[in-house]
């Protein structure tokens, strides 16, 4: 299995997608790692400092609403 961030270069390989993303600080805990190529494609990770798989409880609603924003704003017609 691959981890987050070899995941992330996959995809950003395949998408030719630039290879600095931009950064996005949300609160001192979390931030946002967006990569986009040259039509606008976009790949997205979010890290949240000193947590892995399980966040925090005071965390869960606002990386909820970063993850639902993204996909939101990424519907197809």
């Amino acid at each position: 299995m691959y981890s987050a961030e070899e995941r992330i270069s996959i995809w950003n390989t395949f998408n030719q997608s630039h290879p600095e993303p931009v950064v996005r600080k949300i609160g001192d805990e979390i931030t946002s790692y967006t990569y986009a190529n040259f039509q606008g494609v976009e790949i997205a990770i979010v890290e949240v400092k000193d947590q892995e798989h399980h966040i925090r409880r005071d965390l869960r609603d606002a990386t909820d609403s970063i993850a639902v924003d993204f996909l939101l704003s990424h519907r197809k017609g």
